[in-house]
C-alpha cells in the first residue's frame, strides 16, 4: 500500500523509479506468503500522513543518541536488545536477528523455517514484527 501510495503521488517523470518500489512490495509479500499463511506475521498500512509523531519521535531519539556526550549510543541500544531479547532466541533465530541488525535485507528465509521447526512460532512472529 505504501508503494503504491508513492506511486499515485509521484510526478510522471519518477514513475519509473515509483513503479520499482510497486514492484518490490509485491515480490515481498509473494516470498512471504508462507508467513502470512500460517499466521507468522501480520502485515499492516500506515498512510505517510498517519506518521508524522512517529516518525517525529524517531528523529528526535535519533538526535539525542548522536549528540555528543550522549548518554547512549545508538549501539548501545542496540546492543541492549539483543541482550535482554535476541540471545533468549534459538540460534537460528539469534543468527536471523544478529543477519538483520548488521543490515542484511534479505537474510535466508532457511533461518525462519529452522526457527519455526524448533517450535518458536510466537518467536519468529515477533522478531519478524520488530
Amino acid at each position: 500500500m505504501a508503494a503504491a501510495e508513492m506511486y499515485q503521488g509521484t510526478s510522471p517523470e519518477l514513475r519509473q523509479v515509483a513503479h520499482l518500489a510497486v514492484t518490490a512490495a509485491t515480490t515481498s509479500v509473494i516470498e512471504i506468503a508462507p508467513l502470512l499463511d500460517a499466521d507468522v506475521i501480520t502485515t499492516f498500512f500506515t498512510p505517510s500522513s498517519s506518521q508524522g509523531p512517529v516518525q517525529a519521535l524517531g528523529a528526535a531519539i535519533a538526535s539525542r543518541l548522536a549528540e555528543p556526550g550522549a548518554a547512549y549510543s545508538t549501539a548501545d541500544v542496540w546492543d541492549a536488545f539483543e541482550a535482554s531479547y535476541v540471545d533468549g532466541l534459538t540460534p537460528p533465530l539469534q543468527q536471523l536477528g544478529r543477519r538483520v541488525r548488521s543490515g542484511d535485507r534479505s537474510p535466508p528465509l532457511e533461518l525462519v523455517e529452522q526457527g519455526l521447526a524448533e517450535g518458536d512460532v510466537d518467536l519468529v512472529s515477533r522478531l519478524l514484527r520488530c
